[in-house]
């Protein structure tokens, strides 16, 4: 018979035994979420009181001398000086800036635009007429002011301009009157315009109206009829456009004026003015500011 061999016996782990002299803690008990956060803010605190500390020391110390007083003065000069630069630049930063409400408006170019004192001088081969030149000074010193009276001073000398005309001597009169009259209405508008002040809106307007007009005239009319026809239309555009567009807007804007209102009026304008006038004049009891 085969007989199993039996293992040999294994020798038995040992208990592992604590050295001498040294001291195990016990195990933390686990804390709840609200006994950590209690435990959390009280660290907190702890530490915040430290550093107020720390920052109440570090103040209290003094810092040693620098050397001489001609020295902390000279330091303090130069640190004004600093300052004083640094708040100049930014002032100057500051002026720059435009709001983005009011940046599709023209920069403000200063009290000499309307003091007189504005160079009227322009190139001797350009001759202008009279009415031209004196109204361009009263552009340029503030006499005439208001796009729609500056529109109709304008078209007003635009009507002797073309009343005074007359035909070049080398007998090209009825073929080039358009032409002529064209680049005589382009130079004069450009004098202003460059020389005296900034051409408005309705001004612009004025002057496409009459260029348009100048271009559609007959080849085989008379000078004395072309002139007639022309001034006769340019009356029409001022009671048209101006006269009575202006009065549209002010009986417009009385139908959204109601009794009690108040009117914050940023600008002195010729609309503005008939608004509040025909207000006035209706019974309307308004106020504005």
């Amino acid at each position: 018979e085969e007989t199993t061999p039996t293992p040999a016996p294994q020798p038995k782990k040992k208990d592992k035994v604590a050295p001498k002299n040294i001291v195990i803690p016990p195990k933390k008990p686990k804390l709840s979420k609200a006994e950590r956060r209690a435990l959390q803010e009280a660290q907190r605190a702890a530490k915040g009181v430290v550093q107020k500390d720390t920052t109440k020391t570090a103040k209290n110390v003094k810092k040693p001398d620098s050397g001489k007083a001609n020295n902390n003065s000279s330091n303090k000069a130069a640190d004004n000086a600093t300052r004083q630069s640094a708040n100049s630049k930014k002032e100057n930063q500051n002026v720059g800036k435009v709001l983005g409400l009011f940046e599709h408006l023209p920069k403000y170019k200063g009290a000499e635009l309307f003091s007189g004192r504005v160079s009227l001088n322009t190139d001797a081969k350009l001759k202008l007429h009279p009415a031209v030149t004196e109204l361009g000074y009263k552009y340029a010193n503030g006499t005439i002011r208001g796009a729609n009276t500056r529109c109709r001073a304008m078209l007003e000398v635009f009507k002797t301009v073309i009343r005074d005309y007359q035909t070049p001597k080398d007998g090209k009169n009825q073929h080039q009157l358009s032409l002529n009259l064209d680049h005589e209405v382009k130079t004069i508008f450009q004098y202003w315009t460059t020389h005296c002040r900034t051409h408005s809106v309705s001004m612009g307007n004025a002057m496409t109206f009459l260029k348009s007009i100048i271009a559609s005239l007959p080849r085989d009319i008379n000078m004395e009829e072309a002139k007639e026809l022309l001034c006769e239309q340019i009356d029409a555009y001022n009671h048209e456009r101006i006269h009575l567009a202006g009065q549209a807007i002010a009986e417009h804007a009385l139908r959204k004026i109601q009794n009690g209102d108040v009117l914050l009026v940023y600008v002195y304008n010729e609309a503005v003015l008939n608004i509040l006038i025909n207000a006035q004049r209706s019974g309307k009891k308004i106020s504005s500011h």
